[in-house]
């Protein structure tokens, strides 16, 4: 069998991981790759304090898992965008398949010299596979038919094999006519919101500081291409987002805009239909004194079908 490739990652002179301050290391236990399974390894921890190092969080199938936090990671290979995930898939007639590895961060041999100030490797493995996309160890495969996604299924897992990659079978599923990915629904029909997301939303309890405004409301702006006028729903909140206790500052208005708006709104946000490349599109926009939004559609059969709502 053959053997891994060790990675290495070359460091230039005067470039340096970017750290993470002192409070965002005490938040979370962080341990080095090696840590989490020391059986097959050295067993020495490097940890200096950088961005995207690992932390060993509890997970209902597993006693521990290893995860990775990304949004302050300095790399010329940048995540993939949901919208380029959602577009690839939106191409096809839509048989589909959720794929997720199993242990793959501890999966890639690292040289001695890079143990110290190794970041996370992502390997670019289905670059040259069209009809599969991944986002980090989530791996969607799409197709026309129920025959060509057998034949496209196999020959990612096949890739997989090759580089040592294990999926996780409880995970994975296999010839849906939708997926779910990263908080959204994908099917032939558009795309939705995860059903599953918007429950937790609905079970979100008053707010009773301002930083919990703020969590609240940056899980609401991971859906704003799907919330006409998000700017003047979330207006009320926003003015409470730098305020230390609510006790004194919530009113009707915010009540209102937390309960019967916003939360509400969810769950009967349009259906975001995939763009036909073909025909005009059509752009509205308006304005008030809170915020400007716009809305991007196209007519079809002389029917409205809304591509994404825009605010601020």
């Amino acid at each position: 069998m053959r053997r891994a490739r060790q990675h290495k990652a070359d460091k230039q002179e005067r470039h340096h991981p970017y750290k993470q301050k002192a409070q965002q290391r005490g938040k979370a236990k962080m341990i080095s790759n090696k840590s989490s399974n020391p059986c097959t390894r050295c067993g020495r921890q490097y940890f200096e304090g950088h961005a995207c190092n690992c932390q060993y969080c509890k997970k209902a199938w597993t006693p521990g898992h290893t995860c990775k936090e990304y949004l302050q990671a300095k790399s010329d290979k940048y995540l993939s965008r949901m919208a380029t995930l959602h577009a690839e898939t939106a191409m096809q007639d839509v048989d589909e398949e959720d794929l997720e590895c199993k242990s793959a961060h501890e999966k890639r041999k690292l040289e001695e010299c890079t143990l110290t100030r190794d970041s996370f490797i992502v390997p670019i493995i289905l670059k040259d596979i069209d009809h599969a996309t991944s986002f980090i160890d989530d791996i969607v495969v799409f197709s026309q038919d129920i025959n060509e996604h057998a034949t496209h299924v196999q020959s990612v897992i096949e890739k997989l094999t090759e580089l040592f990659l294990i999926l996780n079978p409880d995970k994975c599923h296999f010839a849906q006519r939708s997926v779910n990915l990263l908080g959204f629904c994908v099917s032939d029909q558009g795309l939705t919101l995860d059903t599953r997301k918007v429950t937790n939303v609905q079970s979100w309890p008053r707010p009773q500081t301002g930083n919990e405004i703020e969590k609240f409301l940056g899980v609401i702006n991971y859906f704003r291409n799907h919330i006409p006028m998000i700017s003047n729903l979330t207006a009320p909140l926003d003015k409470l987002r730098k305020h230390k206790s609510l006790k004194n500052d919530w009113d009707d208005l915010c009540e209102t805009a937390f309960v019967e708006k916003l939360k509400r709104i969810l769950t009967c946000t349009p259906v975001l239909k995939y763009p036909k490349v073909n025909e005009p599109y059509y752009v509205a926009t308006d304005a008030s004194d809170v915020g400007i939004g716009a809305v991007l559609f196209q007519m079809i059969e002389n029917k409205i079908q809304h591509i994404g709502f825009f605010a601020r």
